[in-house]
C-alpha cells in the first residue's frame, strides 16, 4: 500500500524458515511515492545458534521502483551462510493496485546448487481492504526442493486503529510433500507510519519447513519466533532499521539474531 493513503501493507507470512517475519525489513508496497521512484534496501543479519551449531548470517538487497503510481516492481539478492554452507539466491516481484481497495503481488526467486535453501519458491497474494479498518489477505507458496514440493496457503486479516497502530493476524496451512499436513500462526502489531519512527511486533508459532544440511533432509519441526524491528527515519531519504529476533525450535537449537539495514530512497 501507498504511505499516504493510511493504508498498510500486510505480512505475507513464512517462506523456508520461522526468521523470515523480519526479511525483507518492510513492505515493497509502501515504499515508493511522488517524489521517490527508487527504494534501495540493504541488510545484513548475524545468528548466534545453540548446541554447538555454526553461526547464521545473510547480507541482502532489494531494490523497487515505482513505475507507475499503481505498479511497483522489486529485485532481490540474498546470500544466507550456515556455517561454511551459502546459497546465493535471487528474485523478483510485482505489486499492482488495481483499485483504491484491493492489490496484488507475486514473487519469484532461484537458488542454484542449494544446500538448506529451496531450488525455486513462487509466491503470489491479495490485499483486500473490505471496509475501513478491516482487509483481508490472502498469499500462496510453492517451494521445490530436490525432496519434493511444498506449498502454504496463508489467509489473515488486519486491523487498523487509527493512523499509527495496525493488527495483523495470520493462519499458515502448509502441504509438504503430498504426505504431510502442518499449521502455523503470525500475530504482528505495527505502531507508528513513516515519516514518524515505526516499531514492528511480530509473534509466530507452529511447524514450517527447514532443510538441514548436515541431515542432507527437510524437517518440518514446531517454533516458536518472537521478533522485534525499529525503523528510525533519519532524513526524508534515509531510514535506519534495526531488529532483533529469538527463535526456539523444539528438540533442535535456539537462535537469536541482531538486523540491522538502510533504506534509501531517491
Amino acid at each position: 500500500m501507498r504511505p499516504g493513503n493510511g493504508k498498510r501493507c500486510a505480512i505475507t507470512g513464512l517462506t523456508v524458515v520461522l526468521a523470515a517475519v523480519l526479511v525483507p525489513p518492510v513492505c515493497a508496497q509502501a515504499e515508493a511515492d511522488s517524489s521517490h521512484r527508487w527504494t534501495v534496501a540493504p541488510m545484513l543479519s548475524f545468528s548466534d545458534v545453540s548446541d554447538g551449531r555454526d553461526d547464521w548470517r545473510e547480507a541482502s538487497v532489494d531494490l523497487y521502483l515505482r513505475a507507475t503510481p499503481t505498479w511497483l516492481l522489486g529485485a532481490r539478492l540474498a546470500v544466507p551462510q550456515r556455517g561454511d554452507e551459502s546459497d546465493p539466491r535471487a528474485g523478483v516481484s510485482v505489486a499492482h493496485q488495481a483499485t483504491s481497495r484491493f492489490e496484488w503481488h507475486a514473487d519469484a526467486s532461484f537458488t542454484t546448487s542449494a544446500d538448506f535453501s529451496p531450488d525455486e519458491a513462487f509466491g503470489a497474494g491479495i490485499i483486500w481492504n473490505v471496509a475501513t479498518p478491516v482487509a483481508l489477505l490472502m498469499d500462496v507458496r510453492h517451494l521445490e526442493f530436490p525432496e519434493g514440493d511444498i506449498d502454504q496457503y496463508m489467509p489473515g486479516v488486519q486491523w487498523s486503529i487509527g493512523d499509527d497502530v495496525a493488527l495483523t493476524a495470520r493462519y499458515i496451512h502448509g502441504r509438504a510433500f503430498d504426505a504431510r499436513d502442518y499449521h502455523a500462526y503470525v500475530l504482528r502489531l505495527d505502531v507508528g507510519r513513516h515519516p514518524s519512527p515505526q516499531w514492528r511486533f511480530t509473534y509466530v508459532h507452529g511447524a514450517d519447513p527447514e532443510k538441514v544440511p548436515e541431515l542432507g533432509s527437510v524437517l518440518l519441526s514446531s517454533a516458536d519466533s518472537l521478533a522485534v524491528m525499529y525503523r528510525w527515519p533519519i532524513r526524508d531519504y534515509l531510514d535506519i532499521v534495526l531488529g532483533l529476533e529469538h527463535e526456539r525450535r523444539s528438540h533442535l537449537y535456539s537462535r537469536s539474531t541482531a538486523n540491522v539495514g538502510l533504506i534509501v530512497r531517491y
